[in-house]
């Protein structure tokens, strides 16, 4: 693997972290709290998928919304590293979201679709592959 695909990966794999974290914070602000829920036993894990379970028009979405969350993802790392307020870094940090989001959406994926192609592409070398060339 060259130092350019290494990079490449480490900015996909950054680009898809802030993704993921920034969602699931957004999900989690939005619901009411809620008792604990009795534990339930743990789920059998479905097989990861791959690069056949995309079709060709959802993998350039993917690449699209990507490149797009990480240009908002760029931007709002230079703006946290501005500010010293907390209250101005989650607002920033929730417009961020709304805007990830969004490329994600107007790029015709869901978040679920989103996220699972980039599980998918962190499990399979392949698939980060052809979506680097995208």
């Amino acid at each position: 693997m060259s130092k350019r695909t290494i990079h490449q990966s480490s900015r996909f794999v950054s680009a898809i972290a802030a993704l993921l974290l920034t969602a699931g914070a957004a999900a989690q602000a939005q619901q009411p709290q809620q008792p604990p829920q009795p534990q339930q036993p743990p789920q059998p894990q479905q097989p990861a998928a791959t690069a056949a379970d995309f079709s060709d028009a959802e993998l350039k979405s993917f690449a699209q919304a990507r490149a797009e969350v990480e240009t908002i993802r760029t931007e709002i790392s230079t703006k946290l590293q501005n500010t010293q307020d907390q209250q101005e870094m989650q607002k920033l940090q929730e417009e961020a979201n709304v805007k990830m989001i969004a490329a994600v959406e107007s790029a015709g994926l869901s978040r679920e679709k989103y996220n699972a192609i980039a599980r998918a592409a962190m499990n399979d070398p392949e698939l980060a592959e052809k979506l680097s060339k995208l």
